[in-house]
């Protein structure tokens, strides 16, 4: 629910930027996005938006190790929510000593002190936001700035501004009586079951990607998302042999746009037809925005809501993520007796 204005004080923080060594880093022939979790997505999400329009590569990296190709021709974006993050630290170390143009975002921590000892623009994010997964606005924004600053997208602030607009409505909407009625749904079907989240290529398909990673950190459950037509050349076979036991367990969430083409909307007529005796129900969900980010950003709206929702039913407090900060130590302690 706070999301728009997460993305509104993200945008007004961004114009409060020296923003004179974006603006050199013009001349550069691929972009590379390097984080983690709720911080990892914001490449995909820049990925999907700019797809269609930037004139060099856009990859994302989220592994201790960068491409070979990285070196000082590359526009090395690093995000850490926490900025303490093991893996993007890495990287942003080992993009350094290749001579890499960088930026980083964070609210803080190791990432911050390094790009303050190497002179790299570094945007700070509200350290306030409870989690990294709920900081998606505000981890977005300054990377779809700086993209345009250094030349690669036009419009980024004023599609964003559309964006922030469309959420406001969203919002809105969700606080009148009866809500949105297409969250309900989906919530009260998946609840229960595993859900199959179905994307197509571009913003369909981080936004469920998105969602799964939401339904498994806030209602602590294991979800499946695919891509179209990727899922037609393989997991399209699966079905119908186990019906009486997937009808039961899985529900099909799919996550729609008007960019689809004709071809994709063909496949999912299809798939729709060939799997409806398998699952125990699927829906659909179609964004609206007037631009391809806020429908992006109404798709993951849509979906956070789902997965809290789904939380709700179920009993879950969707904040705390015990096995993965049991993890963290474990890797820690790990370090100590080496």
């Amino acid at each position: 629910m706070e999301l728009p204005l997460q993305m509104e004080i993200a945008l007004s923080g961004t114009t409060q930027h020296d923003m004179n060594i974006l603006r050199s880093y013009s001349g550069t022939s691929n972009v590379v996005v390097a984080g983690m979790g709720g911080s990892g997505i914001i490449g995909d999400l820049l990925s999907a938006v700019v797809a269609s329009n930037c004139p060099v590569p856009v990859s994302v990296c989220k592994s201790y190790n960068l491409p070979a190709y990285v070196g000082d021709h590359t526009f090395l974006i690093v995000i850490s929510f926490s900025g303490n993050t093991e893996e993007t630290i890495e990287v942003m170390r080992s993009a350094h000593r290749r001579g890499a143009k960088m930026m980083a975002i964070s609210s803080g921590g190791t990432v911050a002190e390094m790009a303050a000892d190497w002179g790299i623009p570094w945007f700070n994010v509200d350290s306030t936001i409870p989690q990294p997964r709920a900081a998606i606005g505000a981890l977005f924004v300054p990377l779809y700035v700086a993209m345009e600053v250094v030349g690669l997208v036009s419009n980024a602030t004023d599609s964003l501004k559309d964006a922030i607009s469309h959420l406001k409505r969203r919002v809105g909407q969700v606080n009148e009586p009866g809500g949105i009625a297409m969250v309900d749904s989906a919530a009260k079907l998946i609840a229960g079951r595993i859900p199959l989240i179905w994307g197509s290529d571009g913003i369909g398909a981080v936004a469920a990607s998105r969602l799964r990673t939401q339904i498994n950190e806030n209602a602590k459950s294991i979800a499946i998302s695919s891509t179209v037509p990727e899922l037609c050349h393989n997991e399209l076979a699966g079905w119908g042999q186990l019906g009486d036991i997937t009808r039961q367990l899985v529900a099909v969430v799919a996550m729609r746009h008007i960019d689809e083409s004709e071809a994709i909307i063909k496949r999912y007529d299809f798939l729709r037809e060939a799997v409806s005796e398998s699952v125990g129900g699927i829906i659909e969900l179609y964004a609206e925005g007037d631009t391809v980010t806020a429908r992006m950003f109404d798709l993951i709206f849509l979906g956070d809501l789902i997965s809290l929702e789904v939380a709700r039913i179920e009993q879950i407090d969707p904040g705390p993520v015990p096995v993965l900060d049991r993890m963290k130590r474990y890797l820690e302690e790990s370090k100590e007796h080496r």
